[in-house]
């Protein structure tokens, strides 16, 4: 059921991303996406949110969240730290990067 959910939303998303692709329905695609576990997808779409506003800290929170979700360990520090030097010491940055590097075993 949350899988045809999800894929119900994924539809609206688009099709109001196609009228008017606010930097909002990037966000929630992106996540519904991850929700759908369409990780490469939900990275595009993070980055595709970034390059409409790259000061919005919730595409890079949730870009690394997948990629640390993937295993992309370095990619995610990397991401993180972007949007840390947009808002130094966001919390949810840095629990999520500390997760980084917990993973990768630097510590």
């Amino acid at each position: 059921m949350k899988i045809k959910k999800n894929n119900e939303a994924l539809n609206y998303l688009n099709i109001a991303i196609s009228i008017s692709p606010a930097n909002e329905l990037y966000l929630k695609k992106g996540i519904t996406l991850y929700n759908l576990q369409k990780y490469e997808e939900a990275i595009e779409t993070f980055n595709k949110g970034l390059f409409l506003n790259d000061k919005i800290i919730d595409f890079y929170l949730n870009k690394g969240v997948v990629l640390n979700r993937i295993e992309k360990y370095k990619q995610a520090i990397d991401t993180f730290d972007e949007g840390l030097k947009l808002n130094p010491g966001d919390s949810n940055l840095c629990n999520n990067e500390g997760v980084s590097y917990f993973r990768l075993e630097d510590y």
